[in-house]
């Protein structure tokens, strides 16, 4: 929904809302996620025509 309630009743910098979110993938190794790709988040992906 991306309304951004859930960051702002957070009273952390626990939530962070960014325009990354193309996270799908074909299977599930690609949903293993470590302590470095938490830390770095996830690549920018640029589309192009």
């Amino acid at each position: 929904m991306f309304c951004g309630m859930c960051e702002d009743a957070c009273p952390v910098d626990a939530l962070e809302l960014t325009q990354d979110f193309e996270l799908a993938h074909y299977n599930r190794e690609g949903m293993i996620w470590d302590r470095r790709m938490l830390e770095e988040g996830p690549a920018p992906v640029h589309y192009s025509r």
